[in-house]
């Protein structure tokens, strides 16, 4: 890749440029607009701008305006040491100053209709403006959640196939849980139909596998009733089957003789009952000692046969509900006049590639939208990717695409680094660029981090995502001062000491680490300080050191060891604050205050954290009839007082009269005051609804249990701080990208990639993405999901090292995480690093 010029790039055509972090992607976007407007003569409504969320939108707004008023501070003879913005003013005096000023105002004031959008808004502008090219509906309503459509459609599922009679996987179904395995299924489809799922299964097939169940299970029944003794002799007595209570213990495999003669005589081959696999090979063999033998008997075979026959015909029921979902859903949209976020973009990519209009539409957004920048690129899908280059592929108009492939984290919310890849294949090698100089690291920092990614074979797994030495933008950044030369990164390794297996558990390293970052937060805090930006001195403190954590469990250990010193901490986290135990609570007094009656519900809303009853508590009180009896009046009265009043009156009488702020503040442990916060947003969140909807007290409670259950991500959802005062940032690793922290640690990066699950995504060899829900070669596809996973995980690891200005500590050590970032890094041979599976060999070198 070639180094960036900001100033001379070539403003045409499709470019790719590679913005490691910290080396001013916001700058290269600013500066190639200014030269948009003054070179192309673009006015601001003619330059799409792309970003990510509506929070950067604003945010990339505001450095744009702002970078057209420097650009006008230099024209008009201020001085600057703006490498860029010096050129920019030597290049103004060929067409004119005063020609380049007036540009840059009239920008200036026409700015509120810049192009400036999300994803997602964007697509809305243009099916709008657009509305016969795209044959797009009138007036369709954007609706933020689809959770109550999906589930329309699994509760028509659920009734069409066990409501009448037959209905014989029925049983199957309820002990498999199928309702929850239903909605995971569909869980990672809600982003469009990108997505491929297998297995798939023919009618054919499906009846095939009907009647191959039928004939075993009449094997099975005319075997049990003439060899049943010699059957149940050889499962108590063989000495090869393992008696532990998870395998063959004889008081245990007793009920399942009467199991077995249950369902031969009721004939309903597909009802097998709970232990039906420990008649068959599989679970014998599962079952045996690890130096014994398993029996072997026919019956045996034939119980196999249909144990593994059931379970495919219920993964051909999950893969008809794919099929009905994909047809059912986009039907009530239409039939309801409505659109969820991710449909703006499959209707767009669909009217660009539609055969009737799709060249129209593209030419007319090529004409409205003169250049395009697009940020956080290596966040995009596929369909994002079409969409864009549909309008500009093929054409000289500017088209940029920034982004950085090694901080692409964000694959849970339908991101995808192997379009990003795509792309970058298909730009011209002349057309690609890269950013060389860090604004953010001091030197000896980025010298650490450059050793660290540089002398690694394949630091990042892929081979197109490279990493590219970087150097000090600003050379005169200096250290941290303290008594002692301290290097600027630091890599701890946790010693395991006497541990039988020679290595720490998870549960004993977070707490080792959490314990060390405490103590060095607390040196640091006394002993060093920082220079400031105007040469000044000052004392370290608590607001300048971040700690990254993958997940809000280790957020509470680190906050509890910070606790424990003195220390103040700050949780921050993009965790839906229904996903919370207050969420949980709060849903548990709701339907206490709805049915004030039902003294089960009242004695469950006592215990939790919003009234703080313990059980003895509640065994005192139900000893006492006249405080048992004011209590459910009192359940009595808030009932009623919601239903005159509204749910925040109520609420707030509630809180007053039972001391729930009082009490949680006063709490021993360190989490008061974030609970008190999650409840008072729960609370907010419930009052907005009631007076948004204007629902009732049932309604209220069943929307607030269904976001429960949902998977909502709005920014309004997301647990906020539960103080502004300076404190340490405990910050989840997603939370961090995009900010910047004087000291950083990392303690738990350690942690091994979770590859658990009967369901896997991967990316094929055509990079298509594929959903795995049970096929014949689920196992190797589950070792390549374990690959992309242990990817991602390295990316991780390099967006949280790299937030750090003029400190990082990285600690490490050998744990039971085997497969983990760390010891891809530090531990992987040069024959993992190549291999095609690189997780499974360092599985088996960790284990070695």
């Amino acid at each position: 890749m070639k180094a960036l010029d900001h100033a001379a790039v070539r403003l045409s055509g499709m470019n790719l440029i590679e913005a490691s972090a910290g080396t001013g992607k916001t700058y290269a976007i600013t500066s190639l607009y200014l030269r948009l407007l003054v070179e192309k003569g673009l006015r601001p409504e003619q330059i799409l701008a792309v970003t990510y969320t509506d929070a950067a939108t604003k945010e990339l707004r505001a450095k744009i305006r702002r970078r057209i008023r420097e650009a006008l501070h230099v024209l008009d003879g201020r001085d600057t040491d703006d490498a860029f913005l010096l050129l920019f003013l030597e290049k103004a005096q060929a067409p004119g100053i005063a020609n380049v000023k007036e540009i840059l105002e009239r920008a200036l004031g026409d700015f509120d209709t810049a192009s400036i959008y999300t994803i997602h808004g964007f697509c809305l502008r243009a099916l709008e403006d657009n509305v016969f090219e795209s044959g797009s509906l009138y007036d369709t309503e954007l609706i933020k959640d689809q959770t109550a459509l999906v589930q329309e459609i699994l509760d028509d599922f659920w009734r069409i196939h066990f409501f009448s009679e037959p209905a014989p996987l029925l049983s199957y179904a309820l002990q498999h849980k199928a309702p929850e395995v239903f909605r995971l299924l569909l869980k990672g489809l809600h982003a469009g139909s990108g997505v491929k799922v297998i297995p798939e299964f023919s009618p054919d097939e499906v009846a095939a596998i009907e009647a191959s169940c039928h004939f075993a299970g009449k094997k099975i029944a005319e075997m049990w009733q003439t060899s049943k003794d010699s059957i149940v002799e050889l499962m108590r007595n063989d000495k090869g089957l393992s008696r532990s209570e998870k395998n063959y213990r004889l008081d245990l495999i007793e009920p399942l003789f009467d199991h077995m003669d249950a369902f031969v005589e009721h004939g309903n081959t597909f009802d097998l009952f709970v232990g039906f696999e420990k008649f068959a090979c599989s679970g014998i063999i599962g079952g045996t000692k690890p130096s014994g033998s398993p029996p072997v008997h026919p019956f045996f075979d034939w119980c196999e046969a249909l144990f593994s026959g059931v379970e495919q015909l219920f993964l051909a029921l999950q893969a008809e509900l794919v099929s009905f979902y994909r047809t059912n859903l986009p039907l009530r949209k239409r039939t309801g006049n409505v659109r969820f976020f991710n449909d703006l973009l499959d209707d767009l990519y669909g009217a660009l590639f539609s055969e009737s209009g799709g060249e129209i539409l593209a030419d007319l957004l090529r004409k409205k939208y003169c250049a395009a920048l697009i940020d956080e690129f290596q966040d995009t899908d596929p369909v994002q990717y079409e969409i864009f280059r549909r309008i500009y592929a093929g054409c000289d108009a500017p088209l940029f695409l920034i982004g950085d492939p090694k901080q692409a984290i964000y694959s849970f919310r339908g991101a995808d680094i192997f379009a990003y890849l795509t792309a970058a294949r298909e730009i011209e090698p002349e057309k690609r660029f890269t950013l060389t100089d860090n604004w953010r690291s001091t030197p000896r920092l980025l010298r650490a981090f450059n050793l660290l990614f540089e002398q690694q074979k394949n630091p990042f797994m892929y081979d197109g995502i490279r990493y590219h030495s970087l150097k000090a933008g600003n050379v005169k950044a200096l250290e941290l001062l303290e008594q002692r030369d301290t290097a600027p990164f630091q890599l701890w390794f946790m010693n395991a000491g006497e541990t039988k297996s020679g290595g720490l558990t998870v549960e004993d390293a977070s707490r080792f680490a959490s314990l060390a970052v405490a103590c060095e937060i607390c040196r640091l805090l006394t002993d060093a300080k920082i220079v400031t930006k105007h040469g000044d001195e000052r004392q370290v403190k608590a607001e300048d050191i971040a700690v990254i954590v993958r997940t809000h469990r280790q957020a509470g250990t680190v906050m509890r060891a910070l606790k424990a010193k003195g220390i103040p901490g700050v949780m921050q986290g993009d965790m839906s604050i229904f996903a919370s135990a207050e969420a949980r609570d709060v849903s548990i007094l709701l339907s206490a205050l709805c049915d004030p009656a039902n003294e089960t519900k009242v004695r469950s809303a006592l215990v939790t954290d919003i009234l703080g009853r313990s059980g003895n508590e509640i065994a005192d009180l139900m000893d006492d009839e006249d405080a048992y009896a004011t209590c459910l009046k009192d359940f009595q009265h808030y009932h009623h007082q919601w239903v005159e009043r509204g749910f925040m009156v109520m609420i707030r009488e509630l809180m007053a009269a039972e001391g729930v702020r009082g009490r949680l503040l006063s709490s021993t442990d360190i989490a008061g005051e974030r609970r008190l916060t999650n409840l008072l947003h729960c609370f907010e969140l419930l009052h907005s609804e009631e007076h948004l909807r204007g629902l009732g007290m049932e309604g209220l409670t069943a929307w607030f249990d269904e976001r429960i259950g949902a998977d909502d991500e709005a920014e309004e959802y997301q647990i906020r701080l539960e103080t502004d005062e300076s404190a340490v940032k405990i910050v989840t690793v997603h939370v961090s990208k995009g900010l910047e922290y004087p000291i950083v640690f990392c303690p738990f990066l350690w942690n091994k990639v979770n590859s658990n699950g009967n369901t896997v995504m991967f990316h094929d060899e055509n990079s298509e993405l594929v959903k795995d829900f049970g096929s014949t070669v689920f196992a190797r596809h589950k070792q390549v999901a374990e690959k992309e996973s242990l990817a991602e995980s390295l990316r991780l690891l390099y967006v949280a090292l790299t937030r750090a200005k003029n400190r990082c500590y990285l600690i490490t050590g050998k744990t039971k995480a085997d497969i983990s970032p760390i010891n891809y890094l530090f531990h992987a041979s040069r024959g993992a690093r190549t291999d095609d599976n690189q997780a499974s060999t360092l599985f088996l070198e960790a284990k070695g």
